[in-house]
């Protein structure tokens, strides 16, 4: 499933942190129910090259901030 908002991860990607399981820059911000319309947004921000996933979030800055704050 492509990033239906690319113009917003590319804004945020340059405040992602490297993956902290493979060390390269994660690719991906995206809403996890995109195909439900009736669940709220979960957005995720995922790295394309191990396939980490961070925790979810209500936000595009949310997930980005939760991404980099985990352990």
């Amino acid at each position: 499933m492509s990033n239906p908002y690319p113009e917003i991860a590319d804004a945020l990607t340059d405040e992602l942190e490297d993956c902290p399981f493979c060390g390269r820059e994660p690719d991906r911000l995206w809403n996890a129910n995109a195909d439900d319309p009736e669940d709220e947004a979960s957005w995720v921000v995922t790295c394309g090259y191990c396939g980490a996933d961070g925790p979810p979030a209500d936000t595009h800055a949310g997930a980005v901030k939760a991404w980099n704050e985990r352990a």
